[in-house]
Order: C-alpha cells, then structure tokens, then sequence
C-alpha cells in the first residue's frame, strides 16, 4: 500500500484565492511516527500480557493478526484515496512556500475579487511551487486519523470482548470508561488534524469511517462477537 504514494496523485485544477486552501502552516504536534507508535507499542505489550496470563501463544497470534489486518485493510484504503482522490489540503498555498515575488503576485491577483480570469492573466503557470506540493494534493482521506482510530477501535472492540463489557452481566461504568480512553485519543487526533490545517472536515470524517470498519472486520476475524 505504501508503494501507491510514490505514484503521483491526481491533480485537480487550484483556485489559489481560495480562503479553503489559505490557512497558515502549522508544524505537526504529533509526527506519523510517533502517531503509529503510541498505539502499537501498548498493543505489543497487552498481546504479550494476554500470551502470558492465558498461556495460550494462539491468544496473541490473533490479537497481532486481527491489529495487522486491520491495519493493512486501513492503509490500503488511505493510499488509494490519496491518489485518486486529488483533495487539496487546507494549508497548500503556504506548503508550496512560494517566493516572496510569487507571493506578492498571488497577493495583487486575489486583491481584484472574483470571479478572477486565471487564463487571461496567464496564472498560476508562472508560479514556481518550491515546497511540498505533492502532499499538497493528498489531503483525502487523514492518514492519521485513519492510523490513530483503526488501532483505537481495534482495541475498543477488543476490550469488550475481554472484559465481556456488553454482557447484562458482567456490565460496569469502570469498563466502559477504559474502553474509551484509546477512542477519545483517537478523537483529539481528529480535532488536531483539523485545527492544524491539514484536512478538510470530510476527510477526517472518511478516515474515521475506514477506521472503524477495517477495525471491527480484523477483529470479527480472528475473535467472537464482543
């Protein structure tokens, strides 16, 4: 899946004046690294602990196949949206980070209202895009967010399961309140991808909706009903 993002996204036509894709850049808060690792190590470390406490080593083979499943599935999804989706970030003009002529240009041609005549004026041709542009065009769906509820859901749906959550029985607030703990950090991700400009609100709905389906279809496969 990660393969697909060396190939070049599709690239719709830019309305540069559009306040959509005029947010101020903003340095992430949380790098995809860091993002994929909160999750993955406490999941390593609840795998193992269920390995040792059940003495069961088939428990943590498909705890880590159901996480990778869903994952993968996840990740696939991303990748291909990213490419053929061609959705512009909220942050693309100053992730171009354009010259201060080029600014200045881009500047006096929105300054004259709408509706604006690109073709007339030859712009944006004679714009020279010295950043990121390439991410510029990747904003659909949120990777992070894709990434951050996937392993969150997978591990809300597994949770329950353990603890028998939904079972008229066995129900406690206590439980429902440590289920959520991975989904609220899910949630900040969101907002946070939001508030940063780096995805328009439909994205980061998308992601969320992937998230939750590859989560619960990797769980469904390698365990019962929660």
């Amino acid at each position: 899946a990660s393969l697909l993002l060396l190939k070049d996204p599709y690239y719709p036509w830019v309305d540069w004046c559009d306040p959509a894709i005029n947010w101020r850049w903003r340095d992430e808060v949380i790098t995809p690294l860091v993002n994929y690792l909160i999750y993955v190590c406490p999941m390593l470390a609840l795998a193992i602990a269920q390995v040792l406490v059940t003495r069961r080593l088939d428990m943590g083979h498909h705890w880590l196949l159901g996480a990778a499943t869903a994952y993968g599935i996840s990740h696939l999804f991303s990748s291909i949206g990213k490419i053929a989706a061609g959705d512009i970030r909220p942050d693309f003009v100053e992730r171009c980070e354009l010259s201060k002529a080029d600014f200045a240009l881009l500047s006096e041609v929105c300054a004259r209202g709408n509706p604006i005549d690109y073709e007339a004026i030859n712009f944006p041709d004679n714009l020279d895009c010295k950043g990121d542009e390439l991410a510029g065009y990747q904003g659909f769906p949120s990777g992070h967010v894709i990434t951050a509820c996937t392993f969150a859901y997978f591990l809300f749906f597994w949770l329950a399961g353990a603890m028998k959550a939904f079972h008229p029985s066995q129900r406690a607030s206590w439980k429902f309140w440590l289920m959520a703990v991975p989904v609220l950090w899910a949630f900040y991700i969101s907002c946070n991808r939001y508030a940063l400009g780096k995805h328009h609100p439909f994205a980061i709905t998308v992601g969320q909706i992937i998230a939750l389906v590859c989560a619960l279809y990797g769980y469904l496969s390698n365990f019962h009903t929660p």
